[in-house]
């Protein structure tokens, strides 16, 4: 294992050149005494059949009065373009089973004590009604609101009182409470925004929440608010939320878990949560190998049908017992999201991106709470972790990267690898972004079963301890993350973004931006004769990338480059004599961009040679005969900077 981890010494230099972010979501769930349980609800239909359900899930956001405290253009971005556009995602994607013909809320209690009667489907509070009912941060309007329900201090004389009930609001699914307000949950500026729901109709389906954004959070440089990022909070109050797990229905509209005398799942008071059933989230201990062997690493499964069917075929595993949640990050992070190691950027992940693809094992969780049926044509592709296999959805990353090393394979979407270079790229998931690996030196020792760094002669046991990936919601395995740019000199990241396309004089690579663009590893530095490769980013970059029923093509230059198989290395060289641009590009997965891919050959088995080139002149740079090297000379001359490197790493202590 001593040639996996040559590049420790380089990674751990190039660390702050680059500002690398990743901000955790944390879902705060609500408190049992913020939830109005089994609101009876006016149905307009019995049970609804897939092929029956016709219109999309009706979400209505209603905006409180503290979104002017933002901004102008803030505020108007927020209700009229993503929160909308949020909004109009989870319609396309999502259909109630049972349809709302008039929604109203139920009435909060002035005590937190509230009595259940036989049969009744009604929560009475006792003596009396809150005189506000709160929607998180929320005030309900009063003609949202049931009359009150009320029994005497005993559980007698139960019936309403007050008011009649307010109009309520027709054909709506959902009312989501939109506010903009520095609460604790904002924690400082560190959260851009939460939410959560806040009532269940009498089937447990959650009928109302909340959307906080915290103006705190979007007055700093990173604060950006997406709509990924409002997606993955209302899909947190649709449903993906550890507090909601225990109300979780099978297809016949059956609870998963069991229900007590009053209709409800047994309260676990440790975790402030209705305890969910091992039909729903299943604990299991796997086998995980760290740098001193194979050790045990607990880990919480979702295993309802469709998430176990979809997560089967997206990591092409079949004998995968369910899809891992997130462990770490404490609470509001692990249990409410899905494991980073393994979905890296997707939508319902716990680490907020710029973008995120609502990907099919999302849709198949929300269909598996037994209230939506889920639109599966509406799901996004999600690269990482794609046909990847038993090994990578069920093992540590350090034992996915030797098996790969030790096939000749690629390790994406973990980045240990030689850095030969401080200016070294990676691409990111989807190969839609060029990003750099998150290798770092932590502060401290990470816990045991995440040290994969083996010690060496220049790396003590306790120096070794503290190296990882910089993410710890991806059980700190390196792996490639977005990069926010910060001086003018260095372009944006996202390969569709025409706007991050450089000038020729700083783009010896010849990347380019646009539709049909992605990113691309470079198995070399490129550059003018190798001149300038310290002077540009290299190690990976967006070219277009073309897709036919034979497969797909590269182009760089206006010339393309079939690629055969994963992995296969494209020798590249663009112009001629003293104006020469030499490199090779590596061929990524085809089903991981295109569609539709002819079957790939072993690459083991692969009888081709090096591909045919344009008939560029073959004369090599002035005063540089190096030029004319093979891949494996080039990989020689990295090594040497790397050991140069380790040598002065060591002899600095």
């Amino acid at each position: 294992m001593v040639g996996l981890f040559l590049m420790l010494g380089s990674a751990l230099t190039t660390f702050l050149l680059f500002s690398i972010f990743c901000r955790a979501s944390k879902h705060w769930m609500p408190q049992p005494h913020e939830i109005v349980l089994r609101v009876p609800v006016q149905l307009s239909l019995g049970p609804i059949k897939r092929h029956e359900a016709r219109n999309g899930l009706r979400v209505k956001p209603i905006f409180h009065s503290s979104l002017h405290s933002l901004p102008d253009r803030q505020r108007d971005r927020i209700m009229n373009v993503l929160l909308p556009d949020a909004v109009a995602l989870v319609a396309r994607a999502l259909r109630v089973r049972k349809s709302v013909a008039k929604l109203r809320l139920a009435r909060q209690c002035a005590t937190r004590k509230v009595f259940f009667r036989p049969g009744d489907t009604r929560h009475y509070c006792q003596s009396t009604c809150a005189n506000v009912t709160y929607c998180g941060p929320v005030p309900v309007p009063e003609e949202h609101l049931q009359r009150c329900q009320r029994c005497s201090e005993l559980g007698q004389n139960c019936g309403p009182v007050s008011l009649p009930d307010g109009p309520g609001e027709a054909h709506v699914d959902f009312l989501l409470y939109v506010s903009a307000k520095n609460t604790v949950r904002c924690q400082g500026g560190s959260t851009v925004a939460y939410a959560a729901h806040c009532q269940q109709g009498q089937d447990d389906r959650p009928i109302a929440g909340y959307a906080n954004v915290c103006p705190e959070a979007l007055a700093v440089k990173h604060g950006k608010l997406t709509v990924t990022a409002l997606l993955h909070e209302i899909l947190h109050a649709l449903g993906f939320s550890a507090s909601l797990f225990a109300f979780y229905r099978d297809n016949n509209g059956q609870p998963l878990t069991p229900r007590r005398s009053n209709g409800l799942p047994a309260f676990n008071a440790s975790l402030g949560l209705y305890q969910w059933s091992e039909k729903v989230v299943r604990h299991v201990e796997r086998l995980w190998l760290q740098r001193d062997g194979h050790t045990t690493h607990e880990v919480s499964l979702l295993v309802t049908p469709n998430v176990m069917a979809e997560g089967r075929k997206h990591f092409g595993c079949p004998s995968l017992e369910g899809v891992e949640l997130e462990n770490q990050g404490g609470v509001g992070t692990e249990l409410n999201h899905w494991e980073m190691r393994l979905l890296g950027n997707e939508v319902m992940t716990g680490a907020h991106t710029t973008s995120g693809p609502l990907s099919r094992l999302t849709l198949a969780l929300m269909e598996d709470t037994g209230w939506y049926w889920a639109d599966y044509s509406m799901a996004q592709k999600l690269s990482w972790g794609f046909q990847l296999g038993c090994l990578f959805a069920q093992g540590s990353c350090l034992e996915w990267v030797k098996d790969r090393h030790h096939r000749g394979l690629d390790t994406w979407p973990f980045c240990i690898s030689p850095r030969v270079s401080s200016r070294q790229l990676t691409c990111g998931a989807h190969h839609a972004s060029v990003t750099r690996c998150n290798l770092r030196r932590h502060r401290a020792p990470l816990p045991h079963q995440y040290q994969y760094f083996e010690v060496m002669p220049w790396l003590s046991a306790e120096s070794a301890a503290r190296v990882g990936g910089g993410v710890e919601l991806a059980d700190f395995c390196p792996f490639g993350q977005e990069i926010h740019q910060d001086t003018e000199n260095q372009h944006g990241i996202d390969c569709t973004n025409v706007e991050n396309q450089p000038d020729s004089s700083q783009n010896e690579a010849h990347k380019e931006f646009g539709n049909g663009y992605f990113c691309l590893r470079q198995e070399a530095p490129p550059g003018r004769c190798w001149t300038n490769s310290e002077q540009a980013l290299w190690g990976a970059g967006c070219y277009q990338v073309s897709c036919s029923p034979e497969g797909l093509a590269i182009w760089v230059g206006g010339h393309s480059y079939p690629c055969h198989y994963d992995g296969q290395r494209v020798a590249v060289k663009l112009g001629a004599g003293a104006a020469s641009r030499n490199g090779s590009l590596v061929c990524p997965l085809c089903c991981a961009i295109c569609s539709q891919c002819p079957s790939e050959p072993n690459v083991n088995n692969w009888n081709g040679t090096s591909l045919a080139l344009h008939p560029w002149d073959s004369e090599p740079c002035s005063g540089s005969p190096a030029m004319q090297e093979s891949i494996h000379s080039s990989t020689a001359k990295a090594l040497q900077r790397i050991f140069l490197f380790v040598l002065l790493l060591w002899a600095g202590g």
